[in-house]
């Protein structure tokens, strides 16, 4: 096992791009043991995967805690829980370890949610930043989404994914505010 050197270096970071590249790091020098054959089924045991084929929130924290994960291990959970059931399946971690995930999956399961719902990203953004979700009911548009706002919307859409985490995804520049430039570079081609 390496001493995960970049990963003591490492800061808590509320930026999802970078929390994944901490964690990616951080499975390949704590969780993979030395010459393994079966790497990814090994850390997945390793973060409490075990019999029940899943990892439940308090389990992976303590354990993270415990090899001193250099992120923020509630925002990794988030990230990798992508259908916010409570718990991590294998499936979702081996997803979670791919070069594009974020676009692959969080993002693009988003941008469907958007398209089904709203029939294009354009028409979503604008009932998005009345805070109704609903055209009929409009409020004056401002051309940003606050959080608030987003997830405000996403409740009464039922969305099930976790809102925070996709309004994290969508602030391309991590200052508090998605506008519709960002929401639909991050949203255009996801399909």
């Amino acid at each position: 096992m390496g001493n995960c050197d970049s990963c003591s270096k490492a800061k808590k970071s509320n930026n999802p791009e970078q929390e994944l590249g901490v964690f990616h790091h951080f499975v390949t020098e704590k969780l993979i043991p030395k010459h393994s054959k079966h790497g990814l089924k090994e850390a997945f045991v390793n973060l409490g995967g075990g019999d029940d084929e899943k990892v439940e929130r308090e389990e992976m924290i303590k354990k993270l805690e415990s090899l001193q994960y250099p992120g923020d291990s509630n925002m990794l959970f988030d990230l990798l829980d992508t259908d916010n059931e409570g718990f991590i399946t294998k499936a979702e971690f081996v997803n979670s370890t791919k070069k594009d995930y974020l676009e692959s999956g969080p993002l693009r399961d988003f941008s469907r949610f958007v398209n089904v719902t709203y029939g294009s990203i354009d028409e979503a953004f604008s009932k998005f930043d009345s805070g109704t979700g609903d055209s009929k009911k409009g409020k004056s548009n401002d051309s940003a989404l606050s959080l608030e706002e987003f997830t405000t919307v996403l409740e009464k859409m039922k969305y099930k994914g976790d809102a925070s985490i996709i309004y994290r995804l969508l602030d391309k520049n991590q200052d508090a505010t998605v506008t519709v430039n960002e929401f639909k570079e991050r949203l255009h081609k996801k399909k």
